[in-house]
């Protein structure tokens, strides 16, 4: 419905119903406007749709128009108005009024006048004059009111709108065909008006009034001037006469002869009633031509008689106009067709229709002229003499060639339509008027009837328009994309061109002449009905409104006629979906590109990744109009990629989801297999992927992702999704790659500054250690017990910055628990904690136990995910620790204890501070055997043990038999878990194993030190199990006999040695071995082995070593059996290194004798 203000023409319109309030007809409006009816009812019309007017159709074609009044808007007064102008009042008691009703009803005798009960049934009623007596009230009473219409009327219901209208409105006029209680049709006024009684309808009165005589003084105004068709009472054609409104008025006798229809039954019937249904139409649009357009038409169609037969008619119509030139009603001649030349072949003489015509054709409009069989004018009328100039008497008789300049276009029409006896028409200029004529022309069986009237504005005006038309034609036949097209006041297209809107498959032969209600889908109707409705009231509009999932641009604007109104309006619309797709596309592309650069700047200017990488999320989402954004870090240990940051996911998703890396129902994992980024449109429908319960939980239909960093080694993912399908583009896909480049980018630059600070750390670190190494190695020279020694290593790598805490732990016998032996750095991190040596404990598969079974360091460089120090988890987070090193304390393969370092650095502990590290538990390692060594040299007590071990060789693959005996007397450590054998063998023994050498593991280098036999040799071994355990734990081999693979060899200990252990060891590389005897045994003062060892207290490794070698490979012997180069050669060290050594270690020795008192003295 429109809701704009109507124009001014709308307020004119509506003038006449403010100022008095009555209800009006179509008719009385156009008469008060001065308006034709179409423009009055086209006004109205727009008037009801803005909600200023009310209208009812009453009877079969009339329709009443009211205005609401202002309070309840029910359009219903209190009084009813008759016909007379006396008022009837609702304010009377029901009795009262019948009374009263009755008496008028009786005593009327100019009209028919009848009193209805609410249903329409007649209480009472008076015949008018002339109408039958015998049908008195007692026919009528008792009956119903649509007696009194037509069986059409009733079919339609049109009584019962009557009355519903009169109840509605109080009072309904109507003018129309009605019946006589005799069953004759007559025409009738009728006035209906609602009798209320306390607001309620009690009844309704009905005036009918008989229009016969009235309209047929109508149709001879002039009283006598008229035409008197009753002369052609005689004639075979039929002549006739209908009003304005279409109804017969006169006709001769002839049109009851041939259809059978009483007089009676004729008078009100329409044109299209004397025809066949299926012609009805061509009928009544030959009315509207001849009522738009005033000229003759003459048609051809079957004649209905009363009995339903179809008579073949030739039937010509035209105007009548009155004094004023307003259209007055038709005229018209039928003729059998059957008559025609070429039908039955039955002559007409031409003199019938000469005089008896003339009045009737000098009404017409139309120039107007009669020919014989030689052409020669048996009669023309006053306006073609004056359109042609003649003079009408001197014009009758003669040849037209003569008469007139007859065109040749003309000429050849009239010997046509007179050789072939059928209608022609012809369009022809005549010169002497500088105009076109347009001539109808009849054959006869006796002459020519010609029709004319000039068409020259009309033929200019066509051409135009047929050039305007041609040019709107082509406009509209390819139109692209979209519409235009021109619709009337009715809202009915007259132009139509281009393509409907949306998928319809409707062309224009489906829409022009159609309303567009009617025609257009709903979803079509909806949107541009608005638009043509606000053009048709004067203002123009433009709108971009979607169709089909296509955009379109809508323009409407009014077309107006010379006066300024609106007669028509004009509708564009175009498909703009691609346009918009582009500007969308360049927007997005824009907002892409500066999200984009926002996110560089940022990169550039913010080092917290996690902050950078949740800016990112958002920002895609934002861009995107995605409601899912998320960011997954690739763990490659654990094949796992975590959701690290994310916008839209539920509560306490993000930090916490994974998502598998590796499984084929994984985006994420996909992604990572393919060269660049996936889109996926509908992920129930994909087929690559079933998706993660991370995506199919949130209801994820579609998304986009992407790889974040280089394929070779890519950092995670970043993907984006959305509950709703999407078609996401090139650009979109594009754009996701351009963020994920950013922080590729920005993730590899944070990585370089961390390894940067990490470096400066694990610089810092090394420096820190190395401080430490020369710290220790210093401390500990001046330290005489293992004790002093853990604290001081603990005590200086706590007091370093890069480290919290430390603390060294040992194996306790029998528990296999490790105890804390030393800390330093924090207080209590150790009074919770219990750590094993047992693999098949959960507590001894971290550091400190993997350090102690494999004598290598064991790190965390990233404590927090390393899920086997999930056993000191809480105490752990307590105090903060990131990372942490377990460092066997180690000497000659004996793994003495276990140095834990703690730091708060992540990613510790590099492989160069790993080495300084091991380096520094070497060092303590040494000291603490050092140390041992020293306790067990300086005891008073030692504790010896024998042990045996058979077939020593035997494990040994292709180690040959030796018999004999080797006799092994000294043992001297070289350094790098190497010692040199002194010993004595037979020649024969020697010489086996001299064999054996390449193929004992450990076996190094046999060298002989004496000729003879038995031979003095010099056995190098590397790496010697047995020595190197007994070395470790501070003791020596005293004394060691191999004899036919048999070793037995008695070792001296220090009293605090673990003897249970070494035996356990000597075991795992010789079983069974046998400890034979164990014993405390407390050395004499004056044993040399006793005085040997209070000599070389003072002296440190190298120079003991270099002693020890000395002396017992023959350099003190003269002439010397080895050279001070070879010496240092078997050492590893170079002679003046040796020279050093040797020279130190004498003067040491020789001070330590020269001040140790004599036996005597002691």
């Amino acid at each position: 419905m429109r809701g704009n203000t109507p124009g001014e023409s709308l307020r004119e319109t509506i003038r006449p119903f403010v100022e008095s309030g009555e209800p009006r007809t179509t008719p009385e409006v156009a008469e008060e406007l001065g308006v034709g009816r179409r423009t009055a009812y086209a006004r109205l019309e727009r008037l009801v749709e803005a909600g200023r007017l009310r209208t009812k159709k009453v009877g079969a074609n009339a329709r009443v128009w009211w205005r609401p009044p202002s309070g309840d808007g029910a359009g219903v007064g209190d009084t009813a108005r008759a016909d007379d102008g006396a008022d009837t009042t609702t304010s009377g008691r029901g009795a009262v009024r019948d009374r009263q009703l009755r008496a008028l009803v009786e005593t009327a005798e100019e009209y028919a006048v009848l009193a209805l009960d609410p249903g329409g049934t007649v209480r009472a009623w008076n015949a008018a004059d002339g109408w039958d007596e015998s049908d008195d009230a007692g026919t009528v009473v008792g009956g119903h009111f649509s007696r009194f219409h037509t069986p059409a009327d009733r079919d339609e219901g049109v009584t019962e709108r009557t009355l519903r209208a009169a109840a509605e409105l109080g009072t309904v006029r109507e003018e129309g065909r009605r019946l006589r209680p005799d069953g004759s049709r007559f025409r009738a006024a009728v006035t209906v008006s609602a009798v209320r009684t306390d607001g309620d309808v009690v009844g309704y009165t009905a005036v009918l009034r008989d229009l016969t005589d009235r309209r047929a003084a109508e149709a001879d105004p002039a009283g006598g001037r008229g035409l008197d068709i009753g002369q052609f009472d005689s004639r075979r054609d039929l002549v006739y006469t209908f009003d304005a409104d279409g109804e017969l008025v006169r006709w001769n006798d002839r049109l009851a002869e041939v259809t059978g229809y009483t007089d009676a039954e004729i008078e009100g019937m329409r044109p299209d009633e004397l025809v066949p249904e299926p012609a009805r139409s061509e009928v009544r649009a030959v009315m509207e031509r001849v009522t738009d357009r005033p000229e003759s038409v003459t048609f051809e169609l079957p004649l209905v008689t009363a009995d339903g037969a179809e008579i073949p008619y030739e039937f010509t119509c035209g105007p009548l106009h009155d004094e004023d030139g307003e259209l007055d009603g038709f005229t018209g001649i039928g003729r059998d067709a059957r008559r025609r030349p070429g039908r039955s072949g039955r002559g007409r003489p031409g003199h019938e229709l000469g005089a008896e015509l003339d009045e009737v054709f000098d009404r017409i409009s139309d120039g107007f002229y009669a020919l014989d069989d030689e052409l020669r004018f048996t009669f023309i009328n006053d306006r073609a003499t004056s359109l042609l100039g003649l003079d009408r008497f001197a014009t009758v008789g003669r040849n037209v060639r003569e008469a007139v300049d007859l065109a040749p276009e003309l000429e050849a029409g009239l010997l046509e339509a007179r050789e072939r006896q059928a209608p022609v028409v012809v369009e022809s200029y005549f010169e002497p008027a500088e105009e076109w004529f347009e001539s109808n022309i009849y054959p006869s069986e006796t002459g020519i009837s010609v029709y004319f009237r000039a068409v020259t504005e009309r033929r200019e005006r066509e051409t135009e328009l047929r050039r305007k038309e041609s040019r709107l034609r082509a406009i509209t036949e390819h139109f692209p994309n979209g519409v235009v097209a021109l619709v009337d006041e009715e809202l009915r297209y007259t132009t139509f061109g281009g393509s409907l809107e949306g998928d319809t498959g409707l062309s224009r032969p489906v829409f022009e002449g159609e309303p567009l209600s009617d025609s257009l889908p709903d979803r079509i109707a909806d949107v541009v009905i608005p638009g043509y409705e606000t053009a048709l009231d004067g203002e123009s509009t433009e709108f971009v409104d979607s169709v089909d999932d296509r955009i379109y641009q809508y323009r409407f604007a009014p077309v107006r006629d010379d006066d300024g109104e609106v007669f028509a309006a004009l509708g564009m619309s175009q498909e703009i979906t691609e346009r918009v797709r582009r500007e969308r596309e360049l927007r997005s592309r824009v907002s892409q590109q500066a999200a984009i650069s926002e996110l560089g700047r940022r990169a550039l200017e913010d080092l917290n990744l996690d902050a950078l990488l949740g800016e990112a999320v958002e920002l895609v989402s934002e861009t995107l109009d995605t409601e899912y954004c998320k960011v997954l870090d690739l763990d490659v240990d654990d094949d796992r990629l975590h959701l690290r940051q994310g916008v839209g996911w539920d509560d306490g998703i993000v930090g916490e989801a994974t998502v598998s890396a590796v499984d084929e129902d994984s985006q994420a994992a996909h992604t990572l297999a393919t060269d660049g980024p996936v889109i996926v449109e509908d992920l129930g429908t994909e087929r690559r992927f079933s998706g993660p319960e991370l995506l199919t939980s949130h209801d994820v239909t579609s998304g986009i992702s992407t790889v974040i960093g280089p394929e070779s080694d890519p950092w995670g993912i970043l993907g984006t999704h959305d509950p709703d399908r999407r078609e996401f583009s090139d650009h979109d896909a594009t754009f996701l790659q351009s963020v994920a480049n950013v922080l590729a980018a920005a993730i590899e630059r944070h990585q370089r500054e961390h390894q940067l600070v990490q470096q400066r750390q694990q610089l810092a670190a090394v420096n820190s250690l190395n401080q430490v190494v020369r710290d220790v190695t210093t401390a500990v020279i001046d330290q005489s017990t293992r004790a002093e020694i853990e604290a001081t290593v603990c005590e200086r790598l706590a007091e370093t910055d890069s480290y919290s805490f430390a603390w060294i732990g040992e194996v306790e016998t029998g528990s296999r628990r490790v105890t804390p032996q030393a800390q330093a750095g924090v207080e209590g991190y150790l009074d919770d904690v219990s750590i094993t040596f047992d693999p098949d404990d959960e507590r001894g598969n971290g550091p400190t136990g993997r350090a102690f079974r494999t004598g290598e360091v064991q790190v965390a460089t990233d404590i927090r995910a390393d899920d086997r120090h999930d056993p000191w988890r809480s105490t752990i987070e307590e105090y903060g620790f990131r990372a942490s090193a377990a460092v066997p304390i180690v000497h000659e393969g004996t793994v003495y204890a276990v140095l834990n370092v703690y730091t708060e650095r992540p990613n510790a502990f590099a492989p160069q501070e790993r080495r300084m590290i091991a380096q520094l538990g070497e060092v303590a390692g040494h000291a603490i055997a050092a140390a041992d060594r020293k306790q067990a040299l300086m005891s008073d007590e030692l504790v010896e043990v024998d042990i045996r071990c058979e077939n020593v060789f035997e494990p040994i693959d292709g180690f040959g038999d030796i018999d004999g005996k080797m006799l092994f007397e000294n043992t001297v450590a070289v350094g790098d878990d190497e010692h040199l054998l002194y010993g004595t063998a037979s020649a024969a023994t020697f010489d086996a194993m001299a064999e054996n050498v390449e193929t004992h593991p450990n076996w190094e280098e046999l060298t002989a030190q004496s000729d003879g036999d038995p031979v003095r040799f010099e056995l190098r071994v590397s790496s010697p199990p047995i020595v190197s355990a007994i070395a470790s734990r501070g003791g020596h081999v005293h004394r060691a006999v191999i004899e036919d693979g048999t070793l037995e060899m008695s070792v001296r200990l220090p009293p605090t040695a673990d003897v249970r252990e070494l035996v356990k060891r000597i075991r795992e590389v010789y079983s069974p071995a046998e400890m034979l005897r164990r014993r405390q045994i407390s050395p004499d003062r004056h044993d040399t082995d006793t005085v040997g060892r209070s000599l070389v207290t003072a002296l440190t490794d190298r120079q003991r070593t270099a002693l020890e070698v000395a002396h017992h490979s023959g350099f003190f012997e003269w002439p010397r059996d080895r050279t001070g180069e070879e010496v240092a050669e078997s050492i590893g060290v170079a002679a003046p290194t040796f020279h050093q050594h040797l020279r130190k270690g004498q003067r040491k020795v020789f001070e330590t004798l020269f001040s140790t008192p004599t036996v005597e003295e002691a």
